[in-house]
């Protein structure tokens, strides 16, 4: 499979795309603190493009983003898997959001 690279569609949207599809993209909100979505191909899936995007979000923004509530099934397994690889900081914003 080819490496696919994150990049910035527009100041708040971050694009992972192939010659064939989008596969997938985050939007945020730098000044409230924000990821306001978040999406990933089902094709695509658990091979990284989620945390990736996310990464490259946060980057942008320049601070660590909080999801956005409510929060999906899917949203909370990913964010759950993101938060046991160290993302320690989003735990009580998580908590906080969707108890």
């Amino acid at each position: 499979m080819t490496n696919l690279i994150p990049r910035m569609a527009s100041d708040d949207t971050v694009v992972i795309a192939n010659d064939n599809t989008t596969v997938g993209y985050a939007t945020f909100d730098a000044e409230a603190g924000l990821l306001t979505y978040i999406f990933v191909h089902p094709s695509f899936r658990r091979r990284g493009y989620g945390r990736q995007l996310v990464a490259v979000a946060e980057k942008s923004a320049g601070r660590t983003l909080t999801p956005a509530s409510p929060l999906s099934s899917s949203g909370r397994r990913f964010f759950g898997a993101v938060l046991s690889r160290g993302r320690v900081s989003l735990t009580s914003r998580l908590c906080e959001i969707d108890p």
